[in-house]
C-alpha cells in the first residue's frame, strides 16, 4: 500500500524546490483553501510546519515518504487549524485604511459606494440603515465620547453587514448549490480576517460578512468556489474546471479579490 501511494504521488524535487498542493496532492480537509507549500531539504530526520497567512509550508527529508508527511498534516491538522484561525481574525489592518466614521466617508455594499450620514437620536441604541444613497447612522446622543462614538458606529455598521449576510447568502447558496448538484450541511457567517469562505469535510460553509462590500458578481463566485469544494476538496486542476463551469469568469473575480480585498474592510 505505501509503496503504491508513493508511486501515484511521488515527486521529483530538488533541494529547493517548492511544490504547491496540487501537485502535491497533500490536504487539509478542514481547509481545503488554505495553500499548502511542501519543500524538500537536507532534514535528517524531522518535518517542519509553519503557518502564515492561510498558508501552511511544510519542509521535510528529501527521503520522506509523501504518505508519512500527509499522515503528520493530519496529526497536526488541530494545532494548524488554531493557528489559521487566529491569523485570520486577528487584527492588522495598516493605520492608511482605518475608518474614521464621519459623514461623507465612502463605505460599500454589493459594490457600490454610499456616503456615510450619521444623525443623533434621542434612543438609548444605534441604528443602521440605507437610504437615499446613503448609509444613514443614528447614534445616541448621550455618547459625548469621541472614540466611543466610533466604536459604536463601527459596530452598528459590522452588525448591519452581518445581517445583510445573513439574509442574502443562504439564499444565494441554495440556488447555486441547486445548479452544481451539492448539498451542503450548514451556513455560518463569520468574520475572516484574510479569508472570503470555507467549506469543510463535514458540509459545513461558512463566509466572511464583509463579502456584502463586493459586487454581486463576486460573491457568486465565492459561493461557487466553496460549493465546489464539495466535489473537491482541493485546489487542483479538477476543481478549477469545475468552477469555470459556473463561474466562467472566476479569475476575474480572483483578481479583484487579491487586489482589493484589503479595501472592503472596517
Amino acid at each position: 500500500m505505501k509503496q503504491l501511494f508513493n508511486s501515484l504521488f511521488a515527486s521529483r524535487t530538488t533541494k529547493a524546490e517548492v511544490v504547491p498542493t496540487h501537485a502535491a496532492s497533500l490536504l487539509l480537509p478542514d481547509h481545503p483553501d488554505a495553500q499548502i507549500e511542501l519543500k524538500r531539504t537536507r532534514r535528517k530526520k524531522t518535518v517542519a510546519i509553519r503557518v502564515g497567512d492561510n498558508q501552511i509550508q511544510i519542509s521535510a527529508p528529501k527521503q520522506l515518504a509523501l504518505y508519512q508527511i500527509q499522515k503528520l498534516l493530519l496529526k497536526r491538522s488541530d494545532w494548524i487549524s488554531k493557528q489559521l484561525e487566529y491569523q485570520a481574525t486577528r487584527p492588522d489592518k495598516p493605520t492608511a485604511l482605518i475608518k474614521q466614521y464621519i459623514d461623507g466617508e465612502p463605505m460599500h455594499y454589493l459594490g457600490r459606494a454610499y456616503r456615510l450620514a450619521i444623525s443623533g437620536s434621542e434612543y438609548p441604541a444605534h441604528s443602521v440603515k440605507l437610504y437615499a444613497g446613503q448609509l444613514q447612522v443614528t447614534r445616541p446622543y448621550k455618547q459625548q465620547n469621541p472614540e466611543q462614538s466610533r466604536d459604536g458606529i463601527k459596530k452598528a455598521i459590522a452588525q448591519w453587514y452581518r445581517q445583510r449576510a445573513e439574509e442574502r447568502l443562504p439564499k444565494i447558496v441554495a440556488q447555486r448549490a441547486a445548479i452544481i448538484g451539492v448539498n451542503y450541511s450548514a451556513i455560518e457567517i463569520r468574520h475572516f480576517k484574510s479569508r472570503w469562505g470555507s467549506c469543510r469535510a463535514d458540509g459545513k460553509l461558512q463566509f466572511n460578512w464583509r463579502l456584502m462590500m463586493a459586487s454581486p458578481e463576486v460573491i457568486e463566485y465565492v459561493v461557487v468556489h466553496e460549493l465546489c469544494h464539495r466535489i473537491h476538496l482541493n485546489h487542483s486542476r479538477l476543481f478549477w474546471d469545475e468552477v469555470e463551469k459556473y463561474a466562467p469568469d472566476f479569475r476575474q473575480h480572483r483578481r479583484w479579490l487579491n487586489k482589493n480585498g484589503h479595501l472592503i474592510e472596517l
